[in-house]
């Protein structure tokens, strides 16, 4: 057209050589710009679209579209299909980085325990659970969420790690202590021990908090039991302190033996301590008492002999000077005169009273009297007995030996025996000769008696 020498027919057939141009290029452009409006559309409703790569590709489809939509020289219908195949590639790759960021949180899934119950990663189980199954969730919804799990199980496996390690230490440590044999800190360690196992087998009651708490039951446990023997331990010598005066009476002495061996083993416990203590008093109830009747034996003893005729009977003398130094060792608990020493000591007395009476020497003596109640002053101490009258000093029975005031003091017209002072074994020894040769003139007496019939 701008040669002026075109003809009509020149100009003519071009003109339809563009028109021929124009129609199938103009068909292509529309069909692109529908395809392409297509893929957006529907890329606009994936998960994918969610993907950085696959909105940057969006945006250039449509970029493109619009300039060419222009008549750009730049943005022809190939630069349109470029496009879309960019977009189509962007949304492949991004739907192949979803399933696999998919398959990587379901891969940790697998892997929550021994701690899928602990508060913070049950919740992130929950909420990466609620982020696979939403189809619109972007691959990057998935990473974040499954990052969030992860982290929750490290901090889980840490600090289960360390109850573990040192509920094991706790158990070694109570295990080797001397409360060991309690069964209380024998229960607090079973305790410990089942929670632990419970626990290691993703337990949803047996967490790392249940470890925690039940290795600080044990340790209090422990020091509960330490506290319990260290009372039981000082009321039991507190009555070791108070066994006097009848500590070396058999009984009392084994159950001081069997309770001293409890206290000096560091593993009995209060029981252990309590029960030894227990059988200990038993053992002084006894003891005390029978050293009581003991004690009014021989005060009654020592009475009728100050009130028989032979009271100054030398040997009669040595057997209430005897008994009298028996019950005043007994009395500051002496392991060498005990109860069966004082009633031996009141049957030697009466031996020798019937030996100087010239009757039969008696092999037993009567019963012994019940237990009577200790006489005391106003001011808690024992009463002493009153002195006698008529020249005859009383016989004085030791400040801790007990004696009734109900017995009425005897007098006598005997002088008394005022001093002893010697070997107990040689004059038990003295007396038993003595009453042997009383005896024996007592024999020649009556036998003479009898040939003067």
């Amino acid at each position: 057209m701008q040669d002026a020498s075109s003809s009509a027919e020149t100009i003519e057939a071009a003109t339809k050589a563009l028109q021929d141009a124009m129609t199938p290029a103009q068909t292509a452009r529309d069909t692109a710009n529908t395809a392409g409006q297509k893929l957006l559309d529907a890329t606009k409703n994936t998960t994918a679209a969610k993907d950085k790569g696959v909105q940057d590709a969006m945006s250039r489809l449509q970029a493109v579209m619009a300039a060419a939509a222009k008549d750009s020289a730049t943005n022809l219908t190939a630069d349109i299909e470029a496009a879309m195949k960019a977009l189509q590639a962007a949304v492949n790759t991004a739907d192949g980085g979803r399933q696999a960021a998919v398959d990587a949180a379901n891969d940790l899934l697998t892997k929550t325990a021994l701690v899928s119950h602990e508060a913070d990663v049950a919740k992130a189980i929950k909420q990466l659970q609620a982020v696979v199954n939403d189809p619109t969730a972007s691959e990057t919804d998935i990473e974040t969420a499954t990052a969030a799990l992860q982290t929750a199980l490290d901090a889980a496996n840490k600090a289960r790690t360390t109850a573990d390690t040192a509920g094991t230490q706790a158990i070694k440590t109570a295990q080797a202590s001397d409360q060991s044999a309690d069964p209380a800190v024998q229960a607090a360690i079973k305790h410990l021990q089942d929670v632990m196992a419970a626990a290691a087998t993703d337990s949803a009651n047996d967490l790392t908090a249940d470890i925690e708490a039940a290795m600080k039951a044990l340790q209090a446990a422990v020091q509960q039991s330490a506290s319990e023997r260290a009372t039981a331990a000082a009321a039991a010598n507190d009555l070791l302190g108070k066994t006097a005066p009848v500590s070396h009476e058999p009984a009392v002495a084994d159950a001081i033996s069997k309770l001293q061996a409890v206290l000096d083993d560091p593993k009995s416990t209060a029981k252990d301590i309590q029960a030894a203590t227990a059988a200990l008093q038993t053992a002084l109830d006894a003891a005390n008492a029978a050293r009581a009747n003991a004690n009014k034996a021989g005060h009654d003893a020592v009475t009728t002999a100050q009130n028989t005729a032979v009271a100054g009977d030398p040997a009669v003398q040595a057997a209430l000077a005897h008994l009298q130094a028996i019950m005043d060792a007994a009395g500051k608990d002496s392991a060498n005169d005990l109860t069966a020493d004082i009633l031996a000591a009141v049957k030697a007395l009466e031996a020798a009273i019937a030996a100087a009476e010239g009757k039969p020497v008696p092999t037993e003596t009567s019963t012994v009297p019940t237990p009577v109640a200790t006489p005391v002053t106003s001011s808690g101490e024992t009463a002493p007995v009153a002195p006698q009258s008529g020249g005859v000093l009383p016989y004085v029975a030791p400040n801790n030996t007990i004696v009734p005031t109900n017995v009425p003091v005897q007098r006598s017209g005997v002088l008394p025996y005022t001093g002893y002072t010697d070997d107990w074994r040689l004059t038990a020894l003295g007396i038993f000769l003595f009453s042997a040769s009383l005896l024996f003139v007592a024999a020649k007496r009556r036998k003479r008696v009898e040939e003067d019939k």
